[in-house]
């Protein structure tokens, strides 16, 4: 079972901050007659594109929704007629949620700055590599060898 760091429990759901996915729990009537048709969901946190907060009024329940990326559109992550994706909580909930919120956000963005600093990375690289060739310390051979691996082909 892969480790929890964070929880925020709802009126109809829970979601769970793991390692590299948030986790939907679904649960309680609300969720039933939304049509929600799964009772678990997870979200590869790279593929999550926006997240909507809705503050808990007196008479009102706030909510939090995860949009993804269509990649996460496959079988096992089709999005369901009732917003699975939406947890809805109490205002003495609220605050659970709002750590969870920032939490996240802070883990897009990280991935977000880690992807674009190696794809930076990789570029300088490569350029190294072109002059190591161009200076005739490596052979055409070696480059196209180090260029696949730097690509990822």
């Amino acid at each position: 079972m892969e480790e929890v760091f964070l929880e925020a429990t709802g009126t109809d759901g829970r979601l769970m901050l793991l390692r590299n996915v948030v986790r939907i729990q679904r649960f309680g009537m609300a969720s039933f007659l939304r049509g929600s048709s799964r009772v678990e969901r997870d979200i590869v946190i790279s593929h999550i594109k926006s997240i909507r907060f809705g503050k808990a009024g007196w008479f009102s329940h706030g909510y939090m929704e995860i949009s993804a990326t269509d990649d996460d559109n496959g079988p096992d992550n089709a999005p369901g007629p009732g917003g699975e994706c939406i947890v809805s909580f109490k205002s003495g909930q609220q605050r659970s949620f709002e750590a969870f919120r920032g939490v996240l956000e802070e883990k897009m963005g990280g991935a977000a700055s880690r992807t674009a600093a190696a794809a930076a990375s990789d570029l300088d690289d490569l350029d190294k590599l072109a002059s190591l060739r161009d200076r005739r310390i490596i052979t055409q051979e070696e480059f196209d060898r180090k260029k696949k691996r730097l690509l990822g082909l």
